[in-house]
């Protein structure tokens, strides 16, 4: 045997262990984007309903928002509606119309009945 001889032993027998331990690289490396594979897997199936559940709960919350937007609208709009009636009302009785007349004239006459009971007041005495 021959340097050549023994040296190509030795090639092939670390050529031999290198593709072995390639061989056992490669599966452990199959076996871990297996195990990643899986992971994603899981991680998707337990994602997908978290999604689901969080898109329900924007539509209630866009939902809860919009009925409280109009309630909000609809109060401010009673609020203003009250305002114009009691600013209308009290304009009513600022003003010289014939509805204020009649209380003037009851006014008058009440002070008539106060005057005519003071006077039989006084002329019973």
């Amino acid at each position: 045997m021959t340097l050549i001889d023994i040296l190509l032993a030795v090639l092939l027998i670390a050529g031999s262990a290198l593709c072995i331990y390639l061989i056992i690289s490669l599966n452990k490396l199959s076996e871990s984007v297996d195990s990643i594979k899986k992971d994603i897997h899981d991680l998707t199936d337990e994602t997908i309903p978290v999604i689901k559940n969080l898109n329900q709960i924007t539509e209630q919350a866009l939902e809860v928002s919009s009925t409280a937007k109009k309630q909000v609208s609809d109060l401010n709009d009673t609020i203003e509606e009250v305002k114009s009636k009691i600013v209308s009302f009290k304009d009513r009785f600022k003003s010289e119309t014939a509805d204020n007349q009649i209380i003037i004239f009851i006014n008058n006459l009440k002070a008539i009945i106060k005057g005519f009971s003071a006077f039989v007041k006084d002329i019973s005495k």
